[in-house]
This record gives C-alpha cells, sequence and structure tokens, in this order.
C-alpha cells in the first residue's frame, strides 16, 4: 500500500514543469528556442515525465477530480 505525503493538484501543463522543476526535474524542452519547433508529441511526454517525477517525490497527483 503507498501512503502518500502530500497532495498536487493538477492545473495545466505550464504549472506542472514549473512544480516538477522546482523538485528538481530537468526538462528536455527547454534546450528549444520554441514549442513551434517541438513535435507535440514530445510536449506530451515530458508532461508525462514531470508528473512521473512528482509522483517519484511521494506527492499523489489529483488531475480534474481524478487520481492519476
Amino acid at each position: 500500500m503507498e501512503v502518500w505525503r502530500q497532495v498536487w493538484d493538477y492545473e495545466c501543463f505550464g504549472e506542472t514543469v514549473d512544480f516538477a522543476e522546482g523538485l528538481g526535474w530537468v526538462n528536455p524542452l527547454d534546450k528549444y528556442d520554441s514549442f513551434e519547433d517541438v513535435d507535440p508529441s514530445l510536449i506530451d511526454e515530458s508532461e508525462v515525465n514531470a508528473l512521473d517525477f512528482i509522483k517519484e517525490k511521494g506527492y499523489a497527483v489529483r488531475m480534474y477530480d481524478q487520481w492519476w
């Protein structure tokens, strides 16, 4: 059984990335000057990786009243 210390409520991509970076996650998208040059699937993958990182740091992630 997993015991979560804290709950983090998902709001949007930007908030997710900022929060994960604050916990020490390195955003692979930082090397791009603009998202226009980035494949949308890479953006989605980065968000999932950030959410996974947040969970690894002991947070339960709630997204639209559902647990992620």
